[in-house]
């Protein structure tokens, strides 16, 4: 079986199952690198073959003709290439670390990644604001407008009256907005471990993936990580959250938090 692999629109190979089986366990050939070989109508990401596994045991029908990789791996057979030589095998060995995560993935766009960010905070608050609201008094607003409404940054004197004033608020309020924050992070816990999408990200229908293989990354990355610890950190320095966000301008359009978890937001085909 000779099998051609592909990778940005370049083309090798071919190779033997052997060889291709080699460098998936070396590294050298990704899960989200192309594949075509005798028996495929196109082109499919080796992860999409293998299940997810870094070993190929394929089964097929013999095919005419090899179809041309393209980004979307969508496009028709054309005339197969016979070979190809020892110059393309090295240039496919060096490529860069860039190149393996992009070649079978569509980069999520910022709007679509800034409105599921918005969907998720609204999902907490919203309903967090509700809760807290069935607790509060017209009287507790006013005094409190009062006192934080006197200067924009609260002396000392000002913080205990406010200390002061929310020591008055009912115990079940805490437990109430404290039950549904732990359900709302479960719920979304769950979900990035099933499919590397949060409940906003579902809605728009991108998700996150290990920068690497293209899979669905660890909880620990996917959520602790891009989550939890991005949000202790936003709290005690909220002008990181503009830091964090500027980076979405940059290559592959990853944030600082993408970064440090080794992941990408992609689009759901």
């Amino acid at each position: 079986m000779q099998i051609y692999l592909a990778r940005n629109n370049e083309q090798a190979g071919p190779y033997s199952l052997e060889q291709v089986n080699q460098m998936l366990a070396s590294g050298q050939v990704v899960l989200t690198d192309l594949a075509w070989h005798e028996g495929m109508s196109e082109w499919q990401p080796l992860g999409n073959l293998t299940n997810g596994q870094l070993v190929y045991q394929p089964s097929g029908s013999p095919f005419q003709s090899q179809p041309v990789p393209t980004q979307s791996s969508q496009s028709q057979p054309a005339a197969a290439t016979t070979s190809v030589n020892k110059h393309n095998k090295n240039a496919w060995a060096s490529h860069n670390q860039s190149a393996r995560s992009t070649v079978a993935f569509k980069l999520a766009s910022v709007n679509k990644r800034v409105l599921a960010k918005i969907i998720d905070i609204l999902l907490l608050w919203l309903p967090s604001s509700f809760i807290f609201g069935q607790f509060v008094s017209p009287e507790f607003v006013r005094q409190y407008q009062t006192i934080a409404g006197q200067s924009v940054m609260p002396t000392p004197e000002q913080q205990e009256q406010l200390l002061n004033l929310l020591g008055t608020l009912p115990s079940g309020l805490f437990w109430a907005v404290g039950i549904y924050t732990l359900l709302y992070f479960v719920v979304q816990a769950f979900f990035l471990y099933k499919s590397g999408q949060s409940i906003g990200k579902k809605a728009l229908k991108i998700k996150i993936v290990d920068e690497q293989n293209g899979q669905i990354p660890p909880l620990t990355r996917s959520f602790l990580i891009r989550s939890i610890v991005f949000i202790i950190i936003n709290y005690f320095a909220f002008f990181f959250i503009i830091i964090d966000f500027a980076f979405i301008f940059s290559e592959r359009r990853r944030t600082l938090h993408d970064r440090m978890a080794k992941t990408l937001v992609v689009d759901v085909d």
